[in-house]
C-alpha cells in the first residue's frame, strides 16, 4: 500500500509581517493560506483522478499478425449436417482473436446457418477436411496452433440447436444452388470473437445430405494468454468495448406478423453497435426504439428468448439485456402499419424467400451506436398477420454504466 503523506507537511514560512500585525494575526493569516492551498490541492487531485479514470467509450482492436484460412464441407446422406469449426487447442497457451468471419451455404432457401462459440466443441467424424492456415504476412513464420476443419459426420447430431446459437438465419445463399457467395458476419470495426484454449467457433446447418455444403472463412490472431486485447479510445463512442451478441428469427401467426424485442431491463445502458435486420418479403418490416415496450407475453403467444453471449469468451461479466420474440402481440400492427410508419425510425420490404433473406445493416462498424436506456427497447415488427410473415435480427451491444 502506498504511504500516505500530508498535503502540507510543515507550517508555511511567511515573510516577516509589519510591526502592526500581532502574532495572533500572523497565525490566523497563515492558517487561511494553508486552508486555501489544501482546498486547491484537493481540487487539483480530483481533476487528475477524473482525467486518469475517464470513461472508456470504445476500444480499437488492431490485428498484430493475422492468420487466415477457409474450409468447406458437405453433409452426409446418412443423416448428419455439414459442420465446420475453428478450434483453439486446449494446450495452445494462446488467445485466438477473430477479426473476420464469413459464412456461406449451398442449396435452397430452407437451409439455416447456425454459428456459436463453445467450451465443448463437437466431435469430428466421417470425411474430415483440414484447411491450410497461413499468416497474411509471409515474413511471419511463427508456428500456428489453431485448426480450421470441417467434416461430414459430426457428433452430436445436430452439433447444436438454435437455442445455443449466437447467429442463425435462413437462405444465406440467396437461392444459388451451385454457388457459395460469402456473407460477412464479423468484420473489422466489430468487437472480435475471443477464444480461450479449448474453445471453438462452430458453424453448421440443420439439413442433411451430401449435396448440402457450407463454407467458413476466418481471419484471426494467436496472442499470448496475458496479452491486453484492445486499445482504449476514451472519446470514440462509435467503437465497441466488451460486446455481447445474439440473434433470433420469428415467423408470424394467423393473427399477427413476427415481432422481436431487444429489451434493456437495466441497471446499465445498452450501447448497440450492430443492428442487422431481416425484412419480410410480403409486408413492411418496421423498427423503433421506445420507452414503452410492448408486452410480448400475451395469451396464446409463443415466446422465444435468444441466448446472449460475450464475444470475449473469457469474460465472466453478467449480461442484462434480453432478445426475445413472439408470434402474437395485443395488436397485429403493433406500432406501424403497411401505410403508416408510426413511431418507427426504419422500415423496408425484402425479397421473396426463394431469393434469400439477407440482413440489412442499420447500425454497423463505425456507425454511431443506438443508446437504449434501462426499461427501454428496440422493437422490430412486421405489419399485418400471416404465418409466413417473418423477420430476424442480429444484435451486437455493450453494457455500460455511463454514457
Amino acid at each position: 500500500m502506498a504511504r500516505r503523506t500530508s498535503v502540507v507537511s510543515s507550517p508555511l514560512k511567511l515573510p516577516k509581517a509589519p510591526d502592526e500585525y500581532s502574532e495572533r494575526d500572523q497565525d490566523h493569516t497563515r492558517r487561511l493560506i494553508e486552508l486555501a492551498l489544501i482546498a486547491y490541492t484537493q481540487q487539483l487531485a480530483g481533476v487528475i483522478k477524473d482525467v486518469a479514470t475517464q470513461n472508456v467509450f470504445g476500444k480499437d482492436f488492431p490485428p498484430v499478425s493475422p492468420i487466415h484460412g477457409q474450409v468447406s464441407s458437405l453433409g452426409d446422406v446418412g443423416g448428419t449436417p455439414a459442420y465446420a469449426r475453428l478450434l483453439n487447442p486446449s494446450d495452445s497457451g494462446k488467445l485466438v482473436v477473430i477479426y473476420e468471419l464469413w459464412c456461406s451455404q449451398e442449396g435452397n432457401a430452407n437451409q439455416q446457418i447456425r454459428i456459436r462459440t463453445t467450451d465443448v466443441p463437437a466431435t469430428l467424424g466421417g470425411v474430415t477436411t483440414t484447411a491450410v492456415l497461413a499468416h497474411r504476412n509471409e515474413l511471419d513464420v511463427t508456428a500456428i496452433t489453431s485448426t480450421l476443419q470441417g467434416c461430414t459426420i459430426v457428433a452430436p447430431n445436430p452439433p447444436f440447436a438454435t437455442t445455443d446459437a449466437s447467429f442463425w438465419e435462413n437462405a444465406l445463399s440467396w437461392n444459388q444452388p451451385s454457388a457459395l457467395p460469402p456473407n460477412r458476419i464479423i468484420w473489422p470495426g466489430h468487437h472480435p470473437i475471443i477464444l480461450l484454449p479449448g474453445q471453438a467457433l462452430e458453424v453448421t446447418e440443420p439439413l442433411t445430405g451430401a449435396a448440402v455444403r457450407i463454407s467458413m472463412y476466418v481471419c484471426f490472431d494467436e496472442l499470448p494468454l496475458a496479452a491486453t486485447i484492445g486499445t482504449d479510445l476514451p472519446l470514440d463512442t462509435t467503437a465497441p468495448i466488451s460486446s455481447c451478441w445474439s440473434s433470433i428469427r420469428q415467423a408470424g401467426s394467423v393473427n399477427d406478423g413476427g415481432f422481436i424485442q431487444f429489451f434493456n431491463p437495466g441497471p446499465t445502458y445498452a450501447k448497440v453497435t450492430g443492428l442487422y435486420v431481416i425484412t419480410d418479403a410480403v409486408n413492411v418490416t418496421s423498427v423503433r426504439r421506445t420507452a414503452e415496450p410492448i408486452n410480448v407475453v400475451g395469451a396464446g403467444a409463443t415466446v422465444s428468448i435468444s441466448v446472449s453471449k460475450r464475444m470475449n469468451r473469457g469474460s465472466i461479466e453478467p449480461i442484462y439485456a434480453l432478445l426475445k420474440s413472439t408470434n402474437l402481440t395485443s395488436n397485429a400492427n403493433d406500432f406501424a402499419t403497411v401505410t403508416d410508419q408510426g413511431a418507427s425510425f426504419w422500415r423496408d420490404k425484402g425479397r421473396a424467400q426463394t431469393q434469400g433473406l439477407p440482413y440489412t445493416a442499420i447500425v454497423g462498424p463505425y456507425s454511431f451506436p443506438i443508446i437504449v436506456k434501462p426499461n427501454s427497447a428496440i422493437e422490430i415488427s412486421v405489419a399485418g398477420a400471416g404465418v409466413g410473415l417473418t423477420t430476424g435480427v442480429l444484435v451486437m451491444w455493450d453494457e455500460v454504466e455511463t454514457i
